[in-house]
């Protein structure tokens, strides 16, 4: 019978679910954070994001030949977000990569929600300028530009950032190779 009390009953177990799921998909991401200083951020090559100039080379374990080779922008999002790919198209929420590796671009409000940006996708924004090189006073620039600004770029070495902020749009940030 559905009464008023059974139906308490239900969405009181229901809640209770959700959180309890959410929880256990919570515990295995502390696990990343513990290992690397609390950052949440995996670095797979345990360099602890120090690749040189721009961040996007790494020196190879071959033995001794030090050949150098690119870090294409799947492995630096993978570094970021500890969450590992290969492809592009498998690039994780708020991530759009070109099949080409030619861009990144990190997108806070993908669903274009008025008001609002993810904290996440800031945090992912900041820690991708570490992983790149890019100097600190560029995330203070991004976090602080309006809409009657405009589209904003930068070039640093053979990166070009572009990034521009909407009200309904959230930031988004473009990485591109040059």
């Amino acid at each position: 019978m559905c009464t008023k009390e059974n139906m308490k009953r239900f969405i009181t177990v229901l809640i209770f679910v959700a959180i309890l799921c959410t929880s256990i998909a919570f515990i295995g991401c502390g696990n990343d954070a513990e290992k690397n200083g609390g950052n949440g951020i995996t670095d797979t090559d345990k360099d602890n994001g120090n690749n040189g100039g721009n961040g996007i080379t790494d020196t190879d374990k071959d033995n001794g030949n030090n050949v150098t080779e690119q870090k294409t922008f799947c492995d630096l999002v993978s570094e970021v977000t500890g969450i590992k790919f290969d492809d592009p198209k498998d690039a994780p929420y708020n991530f759009t990569i070109g099949e080409d590796d030619s861009y990144c671009q990190i997108d806070t409000n993908p669903y274009d929600l008025p008001d609002y940006s993810s904290t996440v996708a800031l945090k992912y924004i900041k820690d991708m300028n570490s992983k790149l090189g890019l100097p600190d006073y560029l995330y203070n620039d991004m976090l602080h530009t309006s809409y009657s600004q405009g589209k904003q770029e930068e070039t640093f070495g053979n990166i070009k950032v572009r990034y521009y902020y909407h009200p309904d749009k959230g930031l988004n940030v473009t990485y591109y190779r040059i």
